[in-house]
């Protein structure tokens, strides 16, 4: 249905115009039932429709429609945490990443969990944020929800319920609990170093070496350590990020103790590349044997680590932001602030507090 003629349009307007009268105040159910039963008198009339197959109201009313990105959706549909496969088919069609549709989706569905079947407003997206801000989330966190709402909400054509996003401090001071610090490093690395243990281990060593992203993960593969660098191809760029001569000799012996002949090298037992849960279990199971925070046991809090680690010693955030795959050198600033605890020493050191 890329086009649609004057009279197309007209009926549309009519049957959205009945619909919405009529329909208001009763249930879902009754609309599809009205859907379904007028489909299936206009397929049992052979000069109308004979080309038609009658379709599964019942399972999706939604799916049952010819839309495209180029249609306009002149009313929003009703939707359940459970009916969001039009809205991941519309985030599949502008090619989002793997775990950008998955984020997403989570988000909408806690904004649809939210809305408990109210209808959809500015007032309940305002409220949303407020909600939002009340769980002591970070304001960045905060804002990233709202940014997957505002891609909902372009996908529905109602950009009339954007909300504004919170205003961030360019350089926001982390609390201490959430940085990893060098001590915590060599607490997961000691814990993780039994023979048992030695994949969570070069997982640790890797993201804190080379300050790669959880995703990318998969790409270091047994051709990357023999050229050793790790060739990323995410989001649509391509980057290269060195391994040092020390990882790549360990991951080197994994490869040979583990006789994986070519591909990635942390994978299931299928042999797939490790899910990110996965990835975040382990290292949780770590941190707690070892008497970490847990808040700060995640690949991106490793990836910090690097980040800081690297800035501390070179001082080049332009070589930094290339390894780390920013095309925003604002963004790899935020990745080397430092704690609010650190502002505290360095201000009672010059005598202000």
């Amino acid at each position: 249905m890329n086009t649609v003629s004057s009279t197309t349009v007209d009926i549309k307007k009519t049957l959205l115009h009945y619909i919405k009268a009529e329909f208001k105040e009763k249930d879902l159910d009754m609309l599809k039932s009205l859907l379904g039963s007028i489909y299936t008198e206009l397929t049992n009339t052979p000069d109308i429709l004979p080309h038609l197959e009658s379709p599964n109201f019942a399972a999706d009313p939604l799916d049952c429609c010819d839309r495209t990105n180029s249609d306009t959706i002149t009313d929003t549909p009703s939707f359940s945490p459970d009916n969001l496969k039009p809205y991941r088919d519309f985030l599949i069609a502008n090619e989002r990443s793997k775990n950008t549709i998955s984020k997403y989706i989570s988000d909408v569905t806690g904004f649809i969990t939210f809305l408990s079947g109210a209808e959809l407003s500015k007032e309940q997206c305002l409220d949303y944020k407020k909600y939002l801000l009340k769980q002591n989330y970070a304001v960045s966190t905060v804002n990233s929800k709202l940014c997957s709402i505002h891609s909902f909400l372009t996908f529905l054509d109602r950009a009339d319920c954007f909300v504004q996003l919170e205003k961030v401090q360019k350089k926001e001071l982390k609390a201490t609990y959430a940085i990893l610090t060098p001590e915590d490093y060599h607490k997961l690395l000691e814990e993780s170093s039994r023979p048992q243990k030695r994949k969570v281990n070069l997982m640790i060593r890797a993201f804190g070496q080379t300050g790669i992203r959880v995703s990318e993960l998969q790409f270091i593969t047994v051709e990357s350590i023999q050229q050793q660098e790790i060739t990323i191809r995410n989001k649509n760029k391509n980057r290269k990020v060195p391994l040092i001569r020390e990882l790549q000799e360990m991951l080197n012996d994994y490869v040979i103790e583990k006789n994986i002949p070519s591909g990635p090298i942390f994978t299931d037992k299928n042999k797939k590349p490790l899910e990110r849960q996965n990835i975040y279990n382990m290292l949780q199971t770590i941190a707690a044997n070892a008497g970490i925070d847990k808040r700060k046991a995640h690949p991106h809090a490793l990836r910090h680590f690097f980040a800081k680690s690297f800035y501390d010693k070179t001082h080049d955030l332009v070589m930094l932001s290339n390894i780390l795959g920013h095309s925003d050198i604002s963004t790899t600033k935020n990745y080397v602030t430092g704690t609010f605890e650190e502002l505290c020493n360095e201000m009672e050191e010059i005598g202000i507090l």
